[in-house]
């Protein structure tokens, strides 16, 4: 076509730009970009669209490994024939991913062998990154612990059934409602609010424990629950409690319902800037399973609480003070309604 520059218009698809139509432009409104000094020729990729980098084959814009050797057989992506992909539909995710420089490009796709060996993985959220699909995980096959953090997670499965690696799982500044966990090997479990990522108590509803049947130790801090109880019935499996400065939607706890937990060694309860559930039930048929019950409170809230337990006189000479902090007003007793 005289008198014009036509280029070509590409159009991403499952990672790869494929040529869709060609674009052309009036050289007049051209002219000034295309020419260089004297020169009369005509650059036929002004904008570097088709740049090949480490000629392979794949344009730069497209290619997830830009450092493949001149000549080496490559697949459509620019990686190696042979490279394995983890499917990655949620662009948050995605997203999260790159900030950790683990990908490049948000196209659903991360090369496998990037993520493979990690065996910690820190998805901090940014510009309000919600991840409501979890899927790709299960490529990260070394993963040892998973920090989720900044998120409001509302809704979601979070099935880590394989990672086998997996021991360790923490939410912290996270708002959680209706989450579902389904993983066989965790065994430490944190949720934590206040903290140096976030100032704010952060809210936690339905959070079902279920698929944790493996689970061992429960860190909770500085987390409203809408019924914590019901939580701690879904994690019979534990053994090592601690909660500081937990409260209900409403304040203080009135119970903390630890009767459906007879795994349990060590309880720590602190209240350090809220006060202490007002009851204990630790009537769990398994008092001599429990090693120390450790309890401490802020000189400045006033906690009383009623202990109610299978055997007083035991429980009575675990009870320590957490970290040194004054104990709470405390009273040890099978029935607390007397």
């Amino acid at each position: 076509m005289a008198g014009t520059l036509c280029t070509p218009s590409f159009e991403l698809k499952n990672g790869v730009m494929k040529i869709q139509y060609l674009i052309c432009v009036p050289l007049v409104f051209l002219l000034p970009l295309l020419h260089s000094g004297c020169s009369d020729e005509i650059d036929p990729d002004p904008f570097g669209i088709t740049v090949d980098t480490d000629g392979d084959g794949v344009a730069d814009i497209s290619d997830r490994c830009p450092e493949t050797p001149a000549g080496a057989d490559t697949d459509d992506f620019g990686c190696p024939v042979g490279s394995e992909y983890t499917y990655v539909p949620d662009d948050a995710f995605e997203q999260i991913l790159i900030n950790n420089e683990l990908d490049d490009t948000l196209d659903d796709y991360v090369l496998t062998e990037s993520i493979r060996a990690l065996t910690e993985l820190y998805l901090n959220s940014s510009e309000n990154l919600n991840i409501t699909d979890f899927t790709g995980i299960e490529g990260f096959e070394s993963l040892g612990s998973l920090y989720i953090n900044l998120m409001s997670l509302s809704g979601v499965t979070l099935d880590l059934s394989q990672n086998s690696p997996l021991r360790q799982l923490s939410f912290a500044c996270d708002d959680i409602a209706d989450l579902t966990i389904i993983s066989p090997n965790i065994e430490t479990l944190s949720i934590l609010g206040i903290s140096d990522l976030c100032p704010m108590w952060r809210n936690v509803s339905g959070l079902d424990l279920t698929g944790l049947p493996n689970l061992k130790n429960l860190h909770l801090s500085g987390v409203t629950f809408s019924d914590l109880n019901a939580t701690l019935n879904t994690a019979t499996s534990i053994e090592t409690l601690w909660t500081e400065n937990i409260t209900g939607e409403n304040g203080p706890l009135e119970l903390l319902d630890l009767s459906p937990n007879n795994n349990l060694k060590l309880v720590t309860i602190w209240a350090t800037n809220a006060e202490g559930p007002d009851k204990i039930n630790l009537k769990n048929g398994a008092n001599q399973l429990l090693g120390a019950l450790r309890l401490g409170v802020n000189p400045a809230f006033e906690w009383q609480v009623c202990v109610e337990v299978d055997d007083p006189d035991y429980i009575e000479s675990i009870i320590s003070s957490a970290f040194g902090v004054p104990l709470p007003d405390y009273t040890v007793t099978q029935d607390c309604s007397n």
